[in-house]
C-alpha cells in the first residue's frame, strides 16, 4: 500500500484561506467567524488592544515576517511596492521564513487561515509559498462603504484622510488585480443585515460542511459577531472627501459580489488604477534620485565655498602678515640710514681727532726746539711738555677705541645687511606664495562655476520631469474618460452577450458531464503518483529543514565574528 501524502488528512487536500482587504474593513470579524468554525490561525495571535477589543487574530510570526520585508525594502505598507521587489533578496529570506513557519505549524491540520490588511500587497509572495506545499489560496475579501472606513481609520488610529484614503485604494487594487478577481467578497454591512446568506456563502467558499457549528452560527449570528460591532457611524462628513474613482471602486465590487457577470469590469477597472500607481511609483522614485544627486551636489558646493571661504582668509591673513613684514623693513631702513648717519658723525668726529693730532705734534716739536733754546726755563716747560704729552696718549687711546667701535659698528652693519637680504628673500617667497595662492583662488573659482552650473541644470532637468509628471498625469486624466467611454460601450455590448453566455453555460455543463468521466479516468493516474508527491514533499521538508539549520549556522558565525571583532577593538 502507498504512503499517504502528508498534504492530505483523511484523504482530503488541506486549505488555505487568505483574509485580504483595508484595515477597518471587518477583516478580524471574518477570522472571528472562522475561529469560531473551528479554522487554525498557524499559532500564536496579536491580542487584542482599544482599537479592537475582539481581537486582530493575525499571527504574530507572520506579522513579523511582514514587518520586516517591507522595512528591508524601503516601502510603506499603505503604498505601492517597486517594480522587482519580489526578486529581491530580502523577498526570499520572507518566502523561506513563511515556509518555515507554515511547515512547522500545519502537522496536524486539514484546513488554516491567516489574516493581515499588509498581505494584500503581498499576494505574489503568498502564491509562491503555498505553491511550495502544492496549495491553492482561497482568497476572502473583506470591503466596506469608504466613507465608514475612513471614519474609523481617523477614530482609531487618528489617521489622515489622504493617507488612509491612500491605504484603502493600494490595498483595494492590489488585492483585485493580483488575486485577478477570484475571491469571496464579503461586505461588512451584510454580517448585520444578511448574516445567513454571508455565513453560508463563506462556509461555501472555505469548504466547510454545514455543521452544527454552522448551523447554530445561522440560527443565533450572535455567537461569533457582536451587535456592538455594527457603530451608527456619521458618514456624511466623511462621505464629501470620498474620491470618486474609489466610490466607483466600492461599487464594482459590491457589483461582483451580488453579480459574478461584472467580474472584468472590475478587474479593469482595478488593472488600469495599478497601472498608474506603477507609473507614479517610477516617477517618484526618479525624482528621489534626482533630489538625493542635487542634495549631494549641493553638499559638494557648499563644502566647496567653505574651502573657497579659508583659502581667501588664508590669503588675507598672509596679506597682512605682508604688509607687516613691508613695515617692519621700512623700520628697518630708517634704522639703517639713522645707522648711516651716525656712522657719518662718527667718521667726521675721527677726522677731527686725527687733524688735532696732527697739531699737537706740531706744537710738540717747536716746544723741544724752543726747550732747548731755553734751558733755564725747562723745568716749568717740561712739566708741560710731559702734559701734553699725556694729552696726547690719551687721545690716541680714545682714537683706538674709537677705531673698534666703527669695526664693531661696521660689523654690525654687516650682520643688518645679511638679515635684509634674508627679509628680501622671505618677502619674496610670501609674494611668490600669494601668486600661487591667487591661481589656486582662481581655479577653485571656476570649479565653483562649473558645480553651480551643474546644480541648475539638476534644477532644470528636476523641473522637467516634474512638468512631465504634470503631462503624464493630464494624459492619464483623459485616459480614465477614454476608459469610461469604453465601459459603458463595454457594457452595453455585455447585455447583448448575457443569452450568448447562457447558451455557451448550456454547453460547458454537458463538458462537465464529459469531463467527469474523464476525471474517473486520471483518478488510478493520481493514485500512481501519490506515492512521488509523498516522496517530493518529503525532500522539501528535507530542504526546509537544511536551510533553517543553515540560517543558524550562519547566525552563529555572524555572532562569532561580531565577536572576534569587538574583541580585537577591547584588545586594542
Amino acid at each position: 500500500m502507498a504512503p499517504r501524502n502528508p498534504l492530505m488528512k483523511n484523504g482530503t487536500s488541506r486549505k488555505a484561506i487568505i483574509v485580504i482587504g483595508s484595515g477597518r474593513s471587518g477583516t478580524s470579524l471574518v477570522m472571528q467567524i472562522l475561529n469560531y468554525l473551528g479554522i487554525y490561525s498557524l499559532g500564536e495571535v496579536l491580542k487584542e488592544n482599544v482599537t479592537n477589543p475582539k481581537g486582530f487574530l493575525e499571527n504574530t510570526r507572520v506579522l513579523e515576517i511582514h514587518q520586516k520585508l517591507l522595512k528591508s525594502i524601503m516601502s510603506h505598507s499603505s503604498l505601492p511596492l517597486l517594480p522587482g521587489w519580489m526578486a529581491s533578496p530580502e523577498a526570499a529570506k520572507a518566502k523561506a521564513a513563511l515556509i518555515g513557519h507554515i511547515h512547522s505549524n500545519i502537522a496536524d491540520k486539514q484546513i488554516f487561515a491567516v489574516k493581515d490588511p499588509r498581505i494584500s500587497i503581498l499576494i505574489p509572495l503568498w502564491r509562491e509559498v503555498l505553491a511550495t506545499f502544492s496549495l491553492e489560496p482561497i482568497f476572502i475579501l473583506a470591503y466596506r462603504d469608504p466613507a465608514s472606513v475612513l471614519e474609523s481609520m481617523q477614530k482609531a488610529y487618528s489617521m489622515p484622510i489622504d493617507w488612509g484614503q491612500g491605504l484603502l485604494d493600494t490595498r483595494l487594487v492590489y488585492s483585485v488585480v493580483d488575486t485577478n478577481c477570484k475571491f469571496l467578497p464579503i461586505n461588512y454591512d451584510n454580517w448585520f443585515d444578511s448574516p445567513t446568506e454571508v455565513i453560508l456563502s463563506l462556509s461555501k467558499a472555505c469548504g466547510i460542511p454545514k455543521n452544527k457549528k454552522v448551523s447554530a452560527l445561522i440560527e443565533n449570528p450572535s455567537l461569533a459577531i457582536s451587535p456592538d460591532l455594527k457603530r451608527s457611524l456619521n458618514y456624511s462628513a466623511y462621505r464629501q472627501k470620498v474620491p470618486t474613482h474609489s466610490q466607483k471602486m466600492y461599487e464594482l465590487i459590491e457589483g461582483f459580489e451580488k453579480n459574478r457577470k461584472s467580474r472584468q469590469d472590475l478587474l479593469n477597472y482595478c488593472i488600469y488604477f495599478k497601472e498608474f500607481y506603477d507609473s507614479l511609483v517610477y516617477v517618484s522614485s526618479n525624482i528621489s534620485g534626482l533630489e538625493q544627486r542635487l542634495e549631494t551636489e549641493s553638499t559638494e558646493g557648499n563644502k566647496t565655498n567653505q574651502l573657497l571661504e579659508q583659502i581667501v582668509a588664508d590669503k588675507e591673513a598672509i596679506l597682512t602678515a605682508q604688509k607687516a613684514r613691508t613695515l617692519e623693513h621700512g623700520a628697518f631702513l630708517a634704522s639703517l640710514e639713522d645707522l648711516r648717519n651716525a656712522q657719518g658723525t662718527l667718521q667726521t668726529k675721527i677726522q677731527s681727532v686725527n687733524h688735532q693730532g696732527s697739531s699737537i705734534s706740531d706744537i710738540a716739536s717747536l716746544l723741544q726746539q724752543h726747550l732747548k733754546l731755553e734751558k733755564t726755563e725747562g723745568y716749568k716747560t717740561s712739566q708741560l711738555l710731559e702734559q701734553i704729552v699725556a694729552d696726547k696718549e690719551t687721545i690716541l687711546t680714545t682714537q683706538k677705541e674709537r677705531a673698534l667701535e666703527h669695526e664693531a659698528f661696521l660689523a654690525s652693519l654687516d650682520e643688518l645687511r645679511k638679515s635684509q637680504g634674508s627679509l628680501k628673500t622671505e618677502i619674496q617667497n610670501v609674494n611668490h606664495q600669494s601668486v600661487s595662492l591667487n591661481g589656486i583662488i582662481s581655479i577653485l573659482q571656476k570649479e565653483y562655476k562649473h558645480d553651480r552650473e551643474e546644480g541648475l541644470q539638476s534644477n532644470k532637468l528636476l523641473t522637467q520631469l516634474l512638468n512631465d509628471k504634470d503631462t503624464s498625469l493630464s494624459a492619464l486624466k483623459d485616459r480614465i474618460d477614454e476608459q469610461t467611454g469604453v465601459l459603458s460601450t463595454l457594457q452595453l455590448e455585455n447585455s447583448n452577450k448575457d443569452k450568448e453566455i447562457s447558451h455557451l453555460q448550456h454547453k460547458i455543463e454537458q463538458f462537465n458531464i464529459q469531463n467527469r468521466d474523464i476525471k474517473n479516468k486520471n483518478k488510478n493516474y493520481r493514485e500512481r503518483n501519490q506515492t512521488y508527491r509523498e516522496k517530493e514533499q518529503y525532500h522539501s521538508d528535507k530542504v526546509v529543514e537544511l536551510r533553517d539549520r543553515l540560517t543558524t549556522v550562519q547566525k552563529r558565525l555572524s555572532e562569532m565574528e561580531n565577536q572576534s571583532v569587538l574583541g580585537k577593538i577591547f584588545n586594542k
